[in-house]
């Protein structure tokens, strides 16, 4: 006599791994694990660095030798890209002279009161 097998009573396994399938692995028909690995395995591999990148930096002011990705020199301290120690220095002078302009203008353009003896009040009609 034939054996019955209950196709729905048995865990679904991953085809990859053999791992019992749970949940959303399930239904995406194999473990998470293989799915990964299928997605890193068909990544561009990583690009090569640009050669300028993996020049030294010769320093404009001594004429040393740096390596790539300092920003001052390391035998003399200058900075190694142009403007790039400028920049902040730049926005800090902007916002000081902007700060000045806003409260030499608050300064002459806000309403003052009169100096010396206070105002009187207004009097109405006065009744003998």
């Amino acid at each position: 006599m034939q054996e019955t097998r209950n196709v729905a009573a048995e865990e679904p396994v991953c085809p990859g791994c053999g791992k019992p399938l749970t949940g959303r692995d399930r239904y995406e028909g194999q473990c998470a694990a293989c799915r990964e690995a299928e997605i890193l395995a068909a990544a561009p591999p990583p690009e090569p660095p640009d050669a300028r990148e993996l020049e030294d930096i010769v320093c404009r002011a001594c004429g040393a030798s740096n390596a790539p990705g300092l920003d001052a020199c390391a035998e003399c301290g200058e900075p190694l890209a142009a403007g790039s120690h400028r920049a902040p220095l730049l926005r800090i002078a902007l916002a000081a002279v902007l700060l000045a302009a806003a409260g030499a203008a608050a300064y002459f353009l806000w309403p003052r009161t009169p100096q010396g003896r206070p105002p009187t009040p207004l009097r109405g009609p006065t009744t003998p």
